[in-house]
């Protein structure tokens, strides 16, 4: 638990990257738990208060382990496009 505990009290922040293929830029963002709100609200029951939980907690009854959403992106016409949304179950949807 030591290891877990030690990733479990790190902020989990977005991370968000630009990827270049056949000269279009796309947007990669990854949100964590922590960071999934209704404005400023915790969709969550029980709040990730900024933190997550890895995927090592084999005792955490109250949040899913390494629960995190995944989209691509595109810039076009002025507005963001969201491409694809992934999320931590491994199935990828396709939104255009």
């Amino acid at each position: 638990m030591l290891r877990s505990s030690s990733f479990n009290n790190q902020p989990w922040q977005t991370i968000k990257n630009t990827l270049t293929h056949n000269g279009h830029h796309y947007t990669n963002t990854q949100l964590p738990a922590a960071e999934m709100k209704i404005g400023a609200k915790d969709i969550f029951p029980s709040a990730y208060e900024g933190k997550g939980v890895c995927s090592w907690d084999t005792k955490n009854i109250h949040h899913a382990n390494n629960l995190w959403m995944s989209t691509v992106s595109v810039h076009e016409d002025g507005k963001d496009k969201t491409l694809f949304l992934r999320d931590t179950s491994w199935r990828a949807f396709p939104l255009s």
